[in-house]
């Protein structure tokens, strides 16, 4: 699990140069590949225009509400900002924000990157319509708290992953943070453990899910780290 981790962030990271990265002169790809998409929409109403036949349009425009689902939440993620104090202080930039392990970074990545996921979703659920393809579009809508829990779960594994897999603080920091966490978590489930506040209930046991989980990456990150300082010792032994 924790090399499957690992190639999900180096993956992250390759493309976010790549897409950063100038392709043609001084454009990076969002704007080469939003340009070929807008080229292909107009290629596509051009045969439809003179031979009636929308097919390809309706390729290229599910084509290009895709990219447009994709990216510009991704935008958002890279060049939005926050200020120091949520409310006043300085801005600063969600990338830089993400990287420390703060409860300020972690809230952020978890409510404001969860929506950045959710809302894309919406709108994937929306382009099967260009096919008239509806049920996709009905099952999100009917689901969409399902899809927003299942979201906040896997976003706070990420986050805490993301310290455990490069080691940005000590393992035993993160595990002292987790069952605070778990805690504070199972504390305030029993308080609002009623139907009044049944959403929140649910909100509270999937954090616990993901803690429990962060919990078992831990343990293998030690696992991990007590074989390479194994190995480490074999080779010293072997030397002498």
């Amino acid at each position: 699990m924790l090399d499957m981790l690992r190639y999900f962030f180096e993956a992250s990271r390759k493309v976010d140069k790549f897409i950063y990265k100038k392709h043609i002169k001084s454009y990076n790809a969002v704007i080469v590949i939003f340009i070929v998409l807008l080229a292909m929409v107009s290629v596509s109403i051009y045969i439809n225009d003179h031979l009636n036949n929308d097919f390809l349009l309706r390729i290229a425009l599910f084509t290009l509400g895709s990219y447009m689902c994709l990216i510009m939440p991704y935008i958002f993620y890279r060049e939005g900002e926050i200020r120091r104090y949520i409310l006043w202080g300085d801005k600063e930039k969600y990338i830089d924000v993400l990287k420390r392990f703060t409860i300020k970074s972690y809230l952020v990545f978890l409510f404001e990157i969860s929506y950045l996921v959710v809302i894309p979703l919406l709108g994937f659920s929306n382009l099967p319509l260009i096919f008239n393809i509806k049920f996709i579009n009905r099952f999100a809508l009917e689901n969409i708290i399902e899809l927003f829990y299942i979201t906040i779960t896997l976003i706070s594994i990420l986050w805490f992953s993301y310290h455990i897999v490069y080691l940005t603080v000590p393992l035993q920091k993160i595990r002292i943070k987790i069952t605070k966490y778990i805690a504070i978590g199972a504390t305030l489930s029993l308080i609002i453990g009623n139907r009044e506040f049944r959403d929140i209930s649910i909100l509270f046991s999937c954090l616990l899910i993901s803690y429990f989980w962060i919990q078992y990456i831990i343990e293998l990150k030690e696992e991990e780290l007590q074989a390479l300082d194994n190995k480490t010792v074999t080779k010293e032994h072997r030397i002498t």
